[in-house]
């Protein structure tokens, strides 16, 4: 996990009022996560309540991807989105998807559907994601890959990952008007 988060309040600019700026603190950025980083990361270990039993089901590899982005696209429409942001989560679901079709054993499942203000897309497979933070730093321009994630956080109302013995899950929501 990159340092740079450990060491944002070390570095960012702070005040004792609104007219005396200061900087906070002269010390150096840790070279280890904090200790409190599992009490940061806890709520992330708890389940995901189930889908409904109502939510739209698609299993996809790589083959299906485009098939599904328009699926994700049309539900997200009929939901009320406007064409924009319904676009822009079936951008994100594809980020998702194709992250375990590289990464999680080539497939996965992909369930829709709505609820109270929101439409909800919620994506299992195979795979681990073993950093707590993953998709909430933004990755450095020179790092490969991990993108993924982070462009779904930018895109979503909420993004929760979750990891179990047998697998992962993904769940992104987006407000409707």
């Amino acid at each position: 996990m990159p340092p740079s988060w450990w060491s944002a309040s070390a570095t960012r600019p702070s005040s004792t009022s609104p007219s005396r700026p200061r900087r906070t603190s002269a010390c150096s950025a840790p070279t280890t996560p904090p200790r409190c980083l599992p009490a940061i990361t806890e709520p992330f270990a708890s389940p995901l309540p189930a889908p409904p039993e109502t939510a739209e089901r698609y299993g996809f590899d790589a083959h299906g991807l485009p098939c599904l982005r328009e699926v994700v696209a049309a539900h997200a429409t009929l939901a009320g989105l406007t064409p924009q942001r319904a676009r822009d989560l079936a951008f994100a679901v594809n980020e998702v998807t194709t992250n375990s079709v590289r990464h999680a054993g080539g497939h996965g499942v992909l369930r829709l559907w709505t609820e109270d203000r929101f439409v909800v897309c919620d994506v299992r497979d195979a795979g681990r994601i073993d950093e707590p933070l993953a998709g909430r730093v933004r990755p450095s321009p020179e790092r490969g890959g991990g993108w993924g994630l982070w462009l779904a956080n930018q895109l979503c109302e909420l993004v929760q990952v979750r990891c179990f013995e047998d697998g992962s899950a993904v769940r992104v929501r987006m407000e409707r008007p």
